[in-house]
């Protein structure tokens, strides 16, 4: 009985990883842009969770959740042309090169991560029915955005650039936006701090902070993928 038990707890993430590596040989863009909804899904419903957990009555934001899963559903498919034209153009005679990491680095976080983050607000704002707002979102979220995903994703990438293949990156930045989540999350929520949350500076209290937080978070790390 404890043979097969564990036998079959190595075969069956042995078997999944096997059907994963296929589909990724057969249907690239679908399988990609899969587990990027996977990502957004778990991510969002982490986020929401945690920065909702003291509360006895709270409504989960299922439309939020949804949008995210659109985005990234793109932005897999996306994600998989980006990294073919990236890893083409860039040194393909040294690819795992510290300049060549580098040289992606600067190319991921300070082009495209920053386009990424315009498209995405658009999206945003359109799909929320108020296309009008879309520079006043902007003024508010797009720099503190940017910064705070740089905090992950600049790590994160060095990693991705210079260890996983290229086929798989996109699996690895849906693992590493899913930890993101969780981490930044209980951040927010003041698990990681004994301190009271007091007012800062006109800033409001921690739970003021947190609820602005919850509205970025899931966008800094479920973005750039």
């Amino acid at each position: 009985m404890a043979a097969s038990l564990s036998r079959a707890l190595v075969q069956v993430p042995r078997r999944t990883w096997g059907s994963y590596i296929k589909s990724l040989e057969t249907r690239p863009r679908a399988t990609k842009s899969f587990t990027s909804v996977c990502a957004a899904i778990l991510g969002d419903a982490l986020a929401q969770h945690i920065a909702n957990h003291d509360k006895n009555n709270w409504e989960y934001d299922w439309a939020r959740t949804a949008r995210l899963a659109v985005f990234n559903a793109g932005m897999g498919v996306l994600g998989h042309e980006y990294y073919q034209v990236l890893d083409g153009r860039v040194m393909p005679h040294a690819a795992k090169s510290p300049r060549a990491v580098m040289s992606k680095l600067v190319i991921d976080q300070f082009l495209f991560a920053p386009v990424c983050t315009a498209i995405f607000y658009f999206f945003k704002v359109a799909t929320e029915g108020r296309p009008r707002e879309y520079v006043p979102e902007m003024q508010q979220k797009y720099v503190p955005t940017l910064l705070a995903g740089y905090r992950l994703w600049i790590p994160a990438h060095i990693v991705n650039f210079a260890l996983v293949p290229n086929r798989q990156r996109i699996l690895y930045a849906n693992v590493v936006s899913i930890f993101g989540t969780y981490i930044l999350s209980r951040a927010q929520a003041g698990d990681y701090s004994s301190k009271p949350g007091p007012e800062v500076n006109g800033g409001g209290s921690r739970h003021d902070r947190r609820q602005r937080g919850t509205d970025v978070l899931p966008e800094l790390v479920l973005k750039q993928q």
